[in-house]
């Protein structure tokens, strides 16, 4: 399992006023949402529909993609070919590494937080955290 969520010391880290969290930039690029320059995109959404995603973004860039190159990139951006060839690149043969960036990785699945030790008080910690951090937003998280 991999730790980085499965214990009271992740939520201590993450929660920590010290601790620079991710909110407050994806608030201010979701100010800029609108701007001609600018593409946001959800992991839920590549989940649910990658194909469209990634035709999305090449309209965004003004790129026209043929059915066969966006069949490629699906596969070539499948969670467990994307893990494989990024520990590759950046471990470098180092075995050690590579495990830790192939655990890095986790499973690539919505609401897969669910199968790490974020039960009971955990889970009321992570809620209120989040509640706190898109509180005056409408930044909407998708659990699933």
């Amino acid at each position: 399992m991999n730790n980085l969520i499965s214990n009271n010391l992740s939520i201590k880290y993450f929660t920590h006023p010290k601790v620079q969290s991710l909110f407050p930039f994806v608030q201010a690029a979701l100010k800029h949402r609108n701007h001609p320059n600018l593409k946001v995109i959800w992991f839920e959404d590549m989940k649910r529909d990658l194909a469209g995603v990634i035709r999305d973004v090449a309209t965004f860039l003004d790129r026209k993609l043929s059915d066969e190159n966006v069949d490629k990139l699906v596969e070539h951006l499948h969670i467990d070919n994307f893990r494989k060839i990024t520990t590759e690149m950046l471990a470098g043969g180092d075995a050690g590494f590579q495990k830790q960036m192939t655990d890095f990785f986790r499973k690539g699945e919505i609401g897969d937080w669910k199968n790490h030790d974020v039960d009971g008080e955990n889970n009321v910690k992570w809620n209120e955290w989040i509640d706190r951090s898109v509180e005056g937003t409408d930044i909407e998280i998708k659990f699933e």
